[in-house]
């Protein structure tokens, strides 16, 4: 539905006098279609809107790496008002948007609590980038929804005057994910910028099994977008500087220096099972065992390291909610043979917590 003539005209000439009340709902879409969940998730069956420019949202977008969603309507005009309403309590739309950032622009009406200037700035931003350029004569048929890149590229208009099929819309917004490659989530956005921040650090610092593993942990997420980029392109040397650090470790052995290597390699072999770097590393502990003149020194830290897999055995059933895992691996920590051992006096106190 079209707006009047002479609200065209003033749309053109000069939105932010806002002659009608118009509304425009902006969302930032996560990719894919796993399980949805997002800082901005839906309460129940209702989005919670959030607060924001339209600049916030796109540098979001980037770093999400998502597309950005626009749903426009005209308020106090009955087509526009039923489309508005389709979005309240809509469950579907709701679950359909837990992956995104949603933003509410009007410039009347705003939710409660919210700026309305910042809504006003919102929509006038919205129609002079993208609207306004593509409307020679400055009108903008309403409802509509429009799909957006996160580098700012309109992909797609869906309605133009019409309420637009919400079907479509998703399947939209899937595709736009699809061609991005898949995004994150803004649950996943602290993870994931801590885990940048520990791979920078631990590169400086030279620690490269643990600058290796931040990095492999962000991959695990994300294949996509900036997180993935920095991680992908500093794998290759992370990887090389852990390896020549296990092959350092089975050279010139010392009972000095034999428990700081002995213990970074049992480390990798826990925490990077499955991979190469882990089989490396376990093939040089059973070289460790074969140092006769070492043996001696060695019992301790081997007992010390096995709790430590326990411990993490634990650690990783009680992540996981399983409660009987979780036990039987404190149990096994708590017999006599472990008694002395960081791990085992770590279990004992949390079976004696837990008889409390």
């Amino acid at each position: 539905m079209r707006p009047s003539c002479e609200t065209r005209a003033r749309a053109t000439s000069r939105i932010v006098l806002w002659p009608l009340t118009v509304i425009v709902i902006v969302l930032v879409l996560g990719g894919g279609g796993a399980a949805l969940a997002s800082a901005s998730r839906s309460a129940g069956d209702e989005i919670t809107w959030v607060e924001g420019t339209l600049e916030d949202a796109l540098a979001r977008a980037l770093e999400r790496n998502v597309p950005l969603a626009i749903f426009a309507c005209v308020a106090d005009e009955q087509e526009n008002q039923k489309f508005r309403n389709s979005l309240a309590g809509n469950k579907t739309l709701a679950q359909g948007l837990a992956l995104a950032v949603p933003m509410f622009a009007s410039n009347g009406d705003p939710p409660p609590g919210s700026d309305l200037q910042r809504h006003k700035q919102l929509m006038d931003a919205v129609y002079n980038r993208w609207v306004a350029p593509d409307s020679p004569d400055g009108s903008w048929p309403l409802p509509e929804v429009l799909i957006v890149n996160p580098t700012g590229e309109v992909r797609q208009r869906l309605g133009s005057g019409h309420i637009p099929d919400q079907a479509e819309v998703l399947k939209a917004l899937k595709a736009a994910n699809g061609a991005l490659g898949g995004g994150v989530t803004d649950a996943q956005l602290p993870g994931l910028r801590a885990l940048v921040a520990d791979g920078r650090k631990h590169k400086k610092s030279g620690e490269r099994p643990a600058e290796w593993r931040a990095w492999r942990a962000i991959l695990a997420v994300t294949e996509a977008g900036p997180f993935a980029t920095e991680a992908q392109a500093a794998m290759p040397e992370a990887t090389a500087g852990v390896r020549a650090q296990l092959e350092a470790c089975a050279k010139e052995l010392t009972e000095v220096n034999l428990a700081e290597r002995y213990k970074l390699l049992r480390d990798v072999v826990r925490q990077d099972a499955g991979t190469d770097l882990a089989k490396l590393a376990a093939e040089h502990v059973v070289r460790f065992g074969r140092e006769k003149e070492l043996r001696l020194a060695l019992a301790p830290l081997r007992l010390a390291e096995d709790a430590e897999d326990l411990w993490h055995e634990y650690q990783l059933a009680a992540a996981g909610e399983d409660a009987s895992g979780a036990e039987r691996a404190l149990k096994k920590l708590a017999i006599k043979k472990f008694a002395e051992t960081p791990a085992g006096v770590r279990a004992r106190a949390v079976l004696a917590s837990a008889d409390k």
